[in-house]
C-alpha cells in the first residue's frame, strides 16, 4: 500500500484548549490501523503554536522529502493563500504535485459552508483528488471529475459493535448547540431521559470514550443540520459501527447512504422523536433488528478499510497513468468509492412514507445546494440576517450622533 503524509491539525479547530482533534486525528488513526503502515503527519497548528516565526511551509517540504511518500493527504479549513509561513501555501502545493510530482489528496468535511467550497474550489486544479462528505451535491457545486463523495472513515480500535448488555436506553454525545439543546430539554420535560455528554470542544472528551458510550446505548440520537444545509455527519456511521440504532431529525443526505425505517429511524418534530423513543424502547427486538441492519450496511460498505483501498487504488492508478503528480480535470479517473458503495440518488422515491411536505422541502433543498448561483443566494441571505439587527443598530446609532 502506498504511504501518505498527511497534512492535518493536531487540535481541535487548531485551538490546544478544544483539546486534540478527533476529527483529523481519527482519519490517521483509521488509516494505520487498516493498513499496518505507519504513515508521516505534518500539523500546521502545532508548529505555529511553538514557533510562529519560522516558515513552516520550508519545514513541511523539507519532511516531505526525508519521508518520501507516496502521496499528500490533506485537510484544511483555513483559506490558502499563495504565500505564508504559519499555513499551508498554494505556492507550496504547486511544489509538492508540479516540481516534486507527488500526487495530493484532499478531503472536506463541511462544503456546505460557502467559504469550505470555495477553498475547495481554489485547490482543486493542483490536487489529484477531491474527496467530500456529508453534502452529496457539493460534487454538482465543484463541477469537477477530480471531486468524489465518500463517507468517513472510522478507526475500528474504537469503533466496532460487541454482544453485551447496553446500560444507556437513550444518548446524545456531542455539542450542546441551541437547537439540539432544545430537543433534549423537551423530551426531559416529557418524561424521556436523555444521556447527554458534551463534545470535543466542550468536555474534550477521548475518542475511546465517545465510542464506549455509543457501544453502550440502545438509541442514539443524531442530527442532521449544519450552517442551514441537509447533511449527513459523522455520527451516524459512528453509531452503525457501534451496534446501535440511529434516530435522526430528518434530513436529505442519511437516506442516501443508509435505508430509512430499515436501517435508521428518521424523526420530524420534537413529539414524533419522543412517540419514537417510547415504541422503540417497548420493542427491544425492533431495536436489533435495525441497528444489526445499519451495522451490516457499514460493515459491507462504510469501514476504513474499504476507505483506504480505494483511496489507495486511485493513486496507484494515477501515478502508473501519468508517473506521478497532477491530473488535469478532464483526464481524472473514474473513482470507484462512492460507485462500489450502495449510495443512493437523488431521487425522492428512497424517501419512503415521509410527509408529502417534508418531499417539497427536499426536492427545494437539492437545488439549491447543487446550483452556484442559488447556493451562494440562500447563504448570504441568512449571512445578511444574522447581522441585520447589529447594522441597523449601528445605523441608528451613527444618525443619532450625526444629528447631535
Amino acid at each position: 500500500m502506498n504511504r501518505p503524509l498527511f497534512i492535518v491539525d493536531k487540535f481541535c479547530n487548531g485551538n490546544p484548549h478544544f483539546g486534540l482533534s478527533a476529527w483529523e486525528g481519527n482519519i490517521v488513526s483509521s488509516f494505520e490501523t487498516s493498513s499496518g503502515i505507519k504513515p508521516g503527519v505534518f500539523h500546521f497548528d502545532e508548529n505555529r503554536l511553538n514557533d510562529p516565526s519560522i516558515d513552516h511551509n520550508k519545514s513541511l517540504i523539507s519532511q516531505i522529502l526525508n519521508y518520501k511518500p507516496d502521496y499528500i493527504f490533506a485537510v484544511v479549513y483555513e483559506d490558502l493563500q499563495e504565500e505564508s509561513k504559519t499555513h499551508l501555501s498554494l505556492s507550496s502545493l504547486r511544489h509538492i504535485g508540479v516540481e516534486l510530482s507527488i500526487p495530493v489528496v484532499f478531503l472536506f468535511g463541511d462544503l456546505e459552508i460557502l467559504p469550505q467550497l470555495r477553498i475547495a474550489e481554489r485547490v482543486i486544479n493542483l490536487s489529484t483528488l477531491v474527496l467530500y462528505s456529508a453534502l452529496s451535491s457539493a460534487g454538482n457545486l465543484l463541477s469537477s471529475k477530480k471531486a468524489r463523495y465518500v463517507w468517513v472513515p472510522k478507526d475500528s480500535r474504537y469503533f466496532y459493535s460487541e454482544s453485551g448488555r447496553r446500560d444507556i436506553d437513550v444518548c446524545y454525545v456531542g455539542s450542546p448547540t441551541k437547537e439540539r439543546m432544545h430537543l433534549l430539554r423537551y423530551l426531559e420535560r416529557e418524561g424521556v431521559s436523555v444521556a447527554h455528554f458534551g463534545g470535543e470542544r466542550v468536555s474534550n472528551i477521548k475518542v475511546q470514550d465517545y465510542a464506549g458510550i455509543l457501544r453502550k446505548s440502545k438509541i442514539c440520537l443524531s442530527f442532521s443540520r449544519s450552517f442551514r444545509a441537509h447533511v449527513i455527519n459523522a455520527r451516524p456511521y459512528e453509531i452503525a459501527a457501534c451496534g446501535g440504532l440511529i434516530l435522526e431529525q430528518h434530513g436529505l443526505e442519511t437516506p442516501r447512504m443508509f435505508s430509512p425505517w430499515d436501517e435508521f429511524i428518521p424523526y420530524f418534530s420534537y413529539r414524533d422523536c419522543r412517540s419514537k423513543i417510547i415504541k422503540l424502547l417497548a420493542n427491544q427486538d425492533e431495536i436489533e433488528k435495525i441497528s444489526s441492519a445499519a451495522t451490516r450496511r457499514y460493515k459491507s460498505y462504510y469501514t476504513a478499510t474499504h476507505f483506504w483501498n480505494e483511496v489507495d487504488r486511485y493513486v496507484s492508478e494515477s501515478i502508473n497513468r501519468r508517473g506521478r503528480g497532477l491530473i488535469s480535470v478532464s483526464e481524472s479517473l473514474p473513482f470507484p468509492l462512492t460507485n462500489t458503495s450502495v449510495m443512493h440518488d437523488a431521487a425522492l422515491h428512497l424517501y419512503v412514507n415521509y410527509p408529502p411536505s417534508t418531499l417539497i422541502l427536499y426536492n427545494l433543498m437539492y437545488r439549491i445546494y447543487s446550483d452556484r448561483i442559488l447556493f451562494s443566494l440562500y447563504w448570504n441571505l441568512f449571512e445578511f440576517r444574522r447581522y441585520i439587527w447589529w447594522t441597523m443598530l449601528a445605523c441608528f446609532t451613527l444618525a443619532f450622533l450625526m444629528g447631535k
